[in-house]
């Protein structure tokens, strides 16, 4: 016993006991270094996963919203896609439906959250805390009485509008735009491409208009101020809704509807109007008595092209033979027929606007679907709001699903296009064509042959027009206190 006491006591006042004692301070020391950093590393990692898995659960949301997919099949659909990515064997229960999903209004032009009753965002919250159960836990910093982190993070993905093009005067293309030199874009108005637009060099772009396409290096060096002054242009995929079933769904509600009252679309369309003169289509046979507001008035191809104007507040279903392209399957408007002012068109027609046709105010809609162009037009025909007044209730909607191919002259007065197919704009007649209020929406390709200039008219949305809307993730300042909320 003496002999260990007196070794004790060698080892504490010899330099090898002080050089040990140091020792063991540096490797506590090191070991709280390496835990800082092994646990922080952890710490870290897991926050990293949660916010990914929050960003894929909260587009898959919206996807949802995109697909008017019923709220709880919502939520169990972002809870799903969250665990799939996020394994509770793994990480616990990071999400309950129940609280850690909310469906919100998001404004995109404000860049705020605010309380309209259509919600177009959803927003995840991911845990991991001590209350759920499986907070974080440490290696070595709980030997330092730090047992356990936890984390909270939190993802918003909207489907809307993208906050720039949110004007609906705007040329929307599935395939490629191709605009030519000496184009004059206004204020507003927004040039997208789900595949690339095509510009040459000499455009001009006034403050507040755009270019969007999903990956702006296909626009080569053309989305430089250098070479197109005044370009705003931006990265965006756009979801633009089937034009197809637009175009059929419109088609069916007017044609299948019957008197006003029976179809939202109808209802608003004709809301206001009045029935005209209807004395020459009794003269002409082709009815038997006068009909009310919104009354469906069957025609034969023959019947169209021999009435010289369509009375307003009615909706004429002329139908030709299927196939073929001889003059039996022509719709034909011109100074002398079928002057038209808000009424409505359905059809499975060609149609072709000579000089002096009109058809102002109303909805036009083909489900021809043929190779080549299912409308046409004369070189200098305008047809919609002749005042280039930017009337609101004088603005015409023509949706086919087959190629259109008209002039420039015809897209310059408050002209809504929705084609299932290419949309070609040939050369003016005369040099300084001005587009006001024209909006067109294809699923193939728009192409101008000449320089153009496009202005915006600022009027409310068409009911009848397909909105262009993008999904992406937002994260608006007051993000946390309303995320925190649900």
């Amino acid at each position: 016993m003496k002999q260990v006491q007196s070794t004790v006591r060698r080892f504490a006042g010899g330099e090898s006991g002080a050089g040990t004692a140091f020792s063991l301070y540096m490797l506590i020391v090191v070991l709280g270094l390496l835990g800082i950093m092994l646990d922080s590393t952890q710490g870290w990692w897991n926050k990293t996963r949660l916010s990914a898995a929050a960003d894929i659960g909260a587009h898959a949301g919206a996807v949802g919203i995109a697909n008017d997919m019923p709220e709880a099949q919502l939520k169990a659909e972002v809870v799903s896609i969250v665990e799939e990515n996020l394994p509770r064997t793994i990480f616990g229960q990071v999400i309950d439906g129940s609280v850690d999903v909310a469906l919100v209004h998001y404004d995109t032009t404000k860049n705020e959250f605010d309380n309209a009753n259509d919600p177009n965002t959803v927003i995840v919250r991911l845990q991991r805390t001590r209350s759920r159960g499986n907070d974080i836990r440490t290696f070595l910093l709980k030997f330092a009485n730090v047992p356990s982190f936890e984390t909270t993070v939190f993802s918003a993905a909207v489907f809307d509008i993208n906050g720039k093009c949110t004007s609906s005067d705007g040329i929307y293309a599935q395939s490629t735009v191709t605009l030519t030199s000496q184009t004059d874009i206004g204020a507003g108005f927004c040039v997208h491409s789900n595949d690339k637009v095509w510009l040459p060099q000499q455009n001009t772009f006034q403050p507040g208009a755009y270019v969007s396409m999903p990956k702006l290096a296909l626009c080569e060096d053309k989305c430089d101020d250098s070479q197109n002054p005044g370009i705003v242009a931006i990265e965006s995929y756009m979801h633009i809704p089937d034009i197809a079933a637009w175009i059929q769904d419109t088609y069916d509600a007017f044609v299948y509807s019957g008197l006003v009252g029976q179809a939202e679309i109808v209802t608003e369309f004709f809301d206001g109007l009045i029935v005209g003169d209807q004395t020459e289509l009794i003269d002409k046979n082709i009815l038997t008595a006068a009909v009310p507001l919104g009354t469906v008035v069957p025609m034969s191809q023959a019947q169209f092209n021999s009435v010289q104007k369509l009375p307003s507040g009615l909706i004429y279903h002329v139908t030709c033979t299927s196939g073929g392209s001889g003059t039996k399957t022509w719709l034909n408007f011109s100074a002398t027929t079928a002057q038209m002012n808000d009424a409505a068109l359905m059809t499975n027609c060609n149609i072709n606007f000579a000089d002096g046709a009109r058809a102002v105010g109303s909805v036009i809609v083909t489900t021809r679907e043929s190779s080549n162009a299912t409308v046409t037009a004369g070189s200098s025909v305008t047809v919609a709001d002749p005042s280039k007044a930017c009337n609101e209730d004088e603005r015409t909607i023509l949706m086919s699903k087959s190629k259109v191919s008209v002039p420039a002259e015809f897209t310059i007065s408050n002209l809504t296009l929705v084609v299932d197919d290419d949309v070609d704009v040939a050369s003016a007649t005369s040099s300084g064509i001005v587009s006001k209020g024209l909006s067109i929406y294809s699923s193939q390709r728009v192409k101008f042959s000449a320089q153009h200039t496009f202005r915006t008219c600022g009027t409310p949305d068409a009911f009848l027009t397909p909105t262009a809307k993008v999904l992406r993730l937002v994260m608006p300042p007051q993000m946390t206190n309303v995320a925190s909320a649900i």
